[in-house]
């Protein structure tokens, strides 16, 4: 027994479509790829900040000693040794420093031990000034002294005071405690706060101490690595200009107090005006953080955010212009491909020999 069966035919433009879906879709991941990354897998940059400033003091705390060794040479020094037990009664007496009122001339150099607190100072047009201090009873340094003699009340003392010359160009000794021209460029290495906020005007001498009179910060940061690959680090300028430091602000480090990074850079007296202190420092960190006077103690961050990667960090953009390409490859491709079965769609329909339906012959087996 024969029967006649209808079968549709294939339509060649439903493959077309099909293909033209497959690179839409396909155009879609890499913009999800990205996205997942940036937000999810990007790693964190930390900043280096570039600051310049011009203050009346700055302290740090010692990290590395031998990057924050300093000469002895043309500085009077003056001392306080610590508390002595003369052995009458319960209660200790202090046995002042001679040197409190004579100043004491040595030459060498003084390393302090990790953890000693460091300041530098300058105010109006004073000579500059050093103060070593340890509160936990240790040794404040190591002296390597090649002229004079290091008291032993010396080694044990709580605070080292270091004056330099009024003018290190007067050679005229009468008017200089210690012979030798003094060392006025000053390391810093350690983990610092750069300036204090604005304090008013008390009985003391000083108004305010350590007030930052002006500067500048510049932030830079470090360029994300590709895997892989030998290329030296790269760093790129995170703005476009020098940020200005609000004066009598203090410029410290966001982030909890372990994870800090040290300031590193020097101090010398201010070579345009005649007050205070330039300090050029550095430091690599993840977020900085002003004081502001009158602003509370809440610190503001400035920090180096999400679009500002990706705006100038090279190896984000070198990865937005490759997904932009796939993008715009898959876009191609797929309006080629909606054109073509378009195409091959209308020539189709306007053949007059097409049959959507064919008619095929069928034989049943016979009972």
């Amino acid at each position: 027994m024969r029967i006649w069966q209808h079968r549709a035919k294939t339509n060649p433009p439903d493959d077309a479509r099909r293909f033209v879906l497959l690179f839409r879709i396909a155009a879609i991941f890499p913009i999800v790829a990205g996205s997942m990354f940036l937000l999810y897998f990007m790693p964190s940059v930390p900043s280096i900040a570039v600051l310049s400033a011009t203050v009346e003091s700055m302290s740090f705390k010692v990290v590395v000693p031998e990057m924050a060794r300093l000469s002895l040479r043309g500085y009077a020094l003056s001392f306080e040794a610590p508390a002595t037990d003369l052995g009458f009664g319960t209660q200790d007496r202090v046995l002042k420093s001679k040197t409190t009122s004579r100043a004491l001339c040595l030459e060498g150099v003084i390393t302090p031990e990790p953890g000693t607190n460091v300041t530098y100072e300058r105010f109006g047009s004073d000579p500059v000034a050093i103060e070593l201090r340890r509160d936990d009873g240790k040794a404040i340094g190591a002296f390597d002294i090649s002229k004079g003699i290091v008291p032993e009340t010396l080694q044990k003392a709580t605070w080292i005071r270091l004056v330099a010359p009024k003018d290190d160009d007067d050679d005229d000794k009468s008017k200089k405690a210690c012979p030798g021209k003094a060392l006025t460029r000053l390391p810093v290495h350690g983990l610092a706060d750069i300036g204090s906020e604005i304090r008013p005007w008390t009985s003391g001498e000083r108004p305010s101490f350590g007030t930052l009179l002006e500067g500048t910060i510049d932030i830079f940061a470090r360029a994300i690595p590709v895997p892989f690959t030998r290329r030296e680090p790269r760093i790129y300028p995170a703005t476009s200009s020098s940020i200005t430091v609000p004066p009598g602000s203090r410029v410290t480090l966001g982030g909890p107090q372990e994870g800090r990074a040290p300031w590193v850079g020097f101090a010398l007296p201010n070579a345009s005006n005649s007050f205070g202190l330039d300090v050029r420092v550095t430091t690599e960190a993840k977020s900085i953080a002003f004081i502001r006077p009158g602003g509370g103690l809440e610190p503001e961050v400035l920090s180096i955010g999400l679009f500002t990667q990706l705006a100038n960090d090279p190896t984000l953009v070198t990865g937005q212009v490759v997904i932009a390409v796939f993008f715009s490859v898959f876009q191609i491709l797929g309006s080629a491909a909606s054109w073509v079965a378009a195409r091959r769609t209308t020539r189709t329909t306007d053949d007059p020999d097409f049959k959507p339906f064919e008619r095929k012959s069928v034989t049943l087996p016979a009972e």
